[in-house]
């Protein structure tokens, strides 16, 4: 009895082990949900006050996110959307639109501080670094970013590998940078394909020199363009 005891309590402890080392991984926010249904789920609530007024509650307080210059069917003027709230992370994520600009902020639930963001974010399994997509208008594709909670911004680049044509001064882009996620071990990884091409191959974003680089590097072949 006493061995079985022994056993049954070694299997225990070794159970809550295993839990405690498993890390908890965030769930990815993104602002492509409907405001009705994440304000509901906020959990010190979230809430529309006046016209054009967000309200975000944390830990300490209340936030709270006014439009302005904003006018039914106009680009222009400042707005704010909640889209959600990810409880590894204890980070909220409000769209904000800017003029020109799509991107989005994070509010932390402990502090009520806020970081700059994007319309989505996917935390990297050390909690400290995430990966943020922002819209420019105009663009063709989307800013991508690394920040770190600690550091601010550690990359900027965009959903795309560009190409010149020397022959007529023409920039182009080449490739389609889709599927950004984090390895397990937290790299940033994506899927690159070639402009015209059904080929695609899994790419990874690495340190190289004084930069970053996506790697392994892809030739793409080279389009032809001639002036009219």
């Amino acid at each position: 009895m006493f061995i079985l005891m022994l056993f049954r309590a070694s299997a225990s402890v070794l159970f809550l082990m295993a839990c405690a080392s498993t890390p908890r991984i965030s769930r990815p926010l993104s602002c492509d949900i409907d405001e009705s249904v994440a304000l509901k789920a906020a959990p010190s609530g979230a809430s529309r006050g006046p016209e054009h007024e967000l309200r975000v509650g944390w830990k300490g307080g209340t936030r709270v996110f006014r439009d302005s210059g904003v006018v039914a069917g106009d680009m222009g003027g400042i707005d704010y959307r909640y889209c959600g709230y990810d409880p590894v992370s204890g980070f909220h994520l409000v769209f904000k639109h800017d003029d020109t600009m799509f991107a989005g902020l994070l509010l932390e639930q402990a502090t009520g501080r806020m970081l700059p963001a994007g319309q989505g974010v996917l935390f990297a399994p050390d909690g400290d670094r995430y990966f943020a997509t922002a819209q420019p208008d105009g663009l063709d594709g989307e800013e991508w970013h690394i920040f770190s909670i600690r550091q601010g911004e550690l990359w900027q680049g965009v959903s795309s590998i560009p190409a010149r044509d020397s022959s007529v001064s023409f920039t182009y882009n080449n490739a389609e940078l889709t599927n950004p996620h984090w390895s397990a071990g937290g790299e940033l990884q994506a899927t690159l394909t070639c402009r015209g091409s059904p080929q695609s191959e899994p790419v990874t974003l690495r340190h190289q020199g004084g930069g970053y680089t996506w790697l392994p590097v892809v030739a793409c072949p080279l389009e032809k363009f001639t002036n009219r």
